[in-house]
């Protein structure tokens, strides 16, 4: 039984980097009006060709075998160099074969990239649907473009993101006065 548990274990963390959203060189995706360039790199969450290896801590771990989950509570950070994930809680779900099937993180989500910052109340990443669904005041910050929504879906395949009831803020550049003529 403990067996099973511990392949299990492995099996998830080994397909987390292989499954987890993996995209060929970020593109930008534009609304539909041409007003801003929508980053995907916070949604690409970690790189299935990367030679660096994805590390999950958490404060605690359950396994629950008959429900194939396994389950990081406090603290969780999943990090694989410079792409990181912080929840309170990170849920797993995988098929009686090993394949990752599903991630819920719940609770002060987090994402960051070199260069881009996306926060909520959860996350759901869906390896059947491939999308991934960030909701709860959800905030994607890159550049000087901060993006709200009441919910945030990001469709791998097709490269779009859906944003409802967005509201776009471009910030000032650094040294620009707000007030030039």
């Amino acid at each position: 039984m403990m067996k099973r548990a511990a392949s299990s274990l492995v099996a998830i963390l080994m397909l987390w980097g292989y499954c987890l959203c993996a995209q060929e060189s970020p593109k930008n995706l534009e609304d539909p009006k041409g007003l801003a360039a929508l980053p995907r790199a916070p949604f690409q969450l970690f790189d299935q060709k990367s030679q660096e290896p994805v590390e999950i801590t958490s404060e605690k771990l359950s396994v629950e075998l008959a429900e194939n989950k396994i389950i990081f509570r406090g603290q969780v950070v999943v990090r694989q160099g410079a792409r990181v994930i912080y929840a309170d809680t990170l849920e797993a779900s995988y098929s009686k074969e090993g394949n990752l099937l599903s991630i819920l993180g719940t609770g002060h989500v987090k994402m960051t990239s070199v260069d881009s910052f996306a926060v909520g109340e959860n996350l759901f990443w869906s390896n059947s649907r491939q999308t991934v669904r960030l909701w709860g005041n959800p905030r994607l910050i890159q550049g000087r473009q901060m993006i709200l929504g009441e919910e945030m879906i990001f469709y791998i395949k097709e490269d779009r993101l859906s944003i409802s009831r967005p509201s776009i803020e471009w910030l000032p550049a650094e040294g620009q006065d707000e007030r030039a003529e």
